[in-house]
C-alpha cells in the first residue's frame, strides 16, 4: 500500500507549500487534504469504513499535518 499523509489547514497556500516541499524532497506520498478538523474526521471515518469493507486492515494515514502555519497574533 502506498504511504499516505494528510494535510489539514484552512489556508490553501500553506497546503500547497507543504505539498511542494514534500515532493521536492523526493517523497511520493498519497496526499489527502482537508480544510478543518471536522472535515478530516469525516474523511478518515469514511476512508476507514471503505478499508474495513474491503477486508484491508492497515493504518489509514502514516502522517497528519495540522494547521502548519505557526505565525499567530495573540
Amino acid at each position: 500500500m502506498k504511504q499516505e499523509l494528510m494535510i489539514i489547514d484552512d489556508d490553501e497556500a500553506s497546503r500547497f507549500l507543504l505539498r511542494e516541499r514534500i515532493a521536492r524532497l523526493g517523497y511520493t506520498y498519497e496526499v489527502y487534504e482537508t480544510i478543518n478538523g471536522q472535515e478530516a474526521i469525516e474523511f478518515l471515518l469514511d476512508y476507514e469504513s471503505k478499508l474495513t469493507t474491503e477486508g484491508v486492515k492497515e493504518q489509514v494515514c502514516l502522517l497528519i499535518f495540522l494547521d502548519i502555519n505557526n505565525s499567530s497574533s495573540y
